[in-house]
């Protein structure tokens, strides 16, 4: 087991698994939107505008902890969440090939996901 370190914040475990899990909340609460606007746009103008979104949110949440401390990172998070509601429903709409092609496909990247977050865990 890992030991776990003590870090530049004090936040006690309860505000620590809501950080965690406010991700998830921008995740869930804006799913079925993403999918209709994927369809609506098409997936590549949607899979930038998140793939900078996200980036951009990535860039500025140390800065923004420093000086919001738990609430900041809380409400990105949950920004964050927001803008990559929509990946796998972008990735699906961006794929263009015939009817009988696609169910492959989308297989493939569906599967290449999941292997790129397990690559990532065996790394840390």
């Amino acid at each position: 087991m890992q030991k776990i370190r003590d870090g530049s914040y004090k936040w006690d475990a309860s505000i620590q698994a809501f950080v965690l899990a406010s991700f998830y909340y921008g995740y869930i609460t804006t799913t079925l939107v993403g999918g209709i606007l994927a369809l609506k746009f098409g997936g590549k103008a949607l899979l930038l505008i998140a793939v900078a979104w996200t980036s951009v949110l990535s860039i500025v949440t140390p800065p923004l902890t420093i000086v919001g401390d738990a609430a900041a990172m809380i409400t990105v998070r949950v920004l964050e969440g927001v803008g990559q509601v929509s990946y796998m429903h972008r990735q699906y709409s961006v794929v263009t090939c015939d009817l009988f092609h696609r169910h492959h496909h989308h297989k493939h990247i569906y599967c290449a996901c999941y292997l790129g977050e397990q690559r990532t865990d065996v790394q840390q």
